[in-house]
């Protein structure tokens, strides 16, 4: 199907350009590489340390037969991992975002007010994005 405008078709997309770059061969030893570092960080004990513990009275309520207690605390588990991850995943964007911007102003092609914009936006989007998952946690 034809483009309605031409002159999009013309500037192609960084990741078109990045694509020919990238050599299949090493793209999937990478994602073996990360998935073997994944599967390794699950059998790590400090990694287990850090994470939230199963509720203590989980057990409990099984025993008792109270089917909704232990649901309850399965999502509240759920919860708790779910705003770790979507805080961490916050804090990678604006992170990587930030090394874009500046890798960007080192080669000339933006300026240092693009740097401190997206910085400051990043702390204020990462701010406000983990204290809303906190009170999100503070409900369950």
């Amino acid at each position: 199907m034809p483009s309605l405008n031409p002159a999009l078709t013309c500037v192609p997309s960084p990741l078109t350009r990045a694509l020919p770059a990238i050599d299949a061969r090493g793209f999937f030893r990478l994602l073996i590489g990360l998935a073997l570092l994944a599967l390794l960080m699950l059998f790590a004990d400090s990694v287990f340390a850090a994470l939230p513990q199963v509720a203590p009275n989980n057990n409990q309520n099984l025993q008792n037969g109270d089917v909704i207690g232990f649901a309850k605390d399965y999502t509240d588990q759920t919860i708790n991992y779910g705003s770790l991850i979507i805080g961490a995943i916050l804090l990678l964007l604006g992170g990587g975002g930030l090394v874009t911007k500046l890798y960007f102003y080192s080669t000339g092609r933006g300026g240092m007010g693009d740097v401190l914009a997206f910085g400051a936006l990043a702390v204020l989007v990462a701010a406000v994005g983990i204290y809303f998952l906190t009170q999100a946690d503070a409900v369950f």
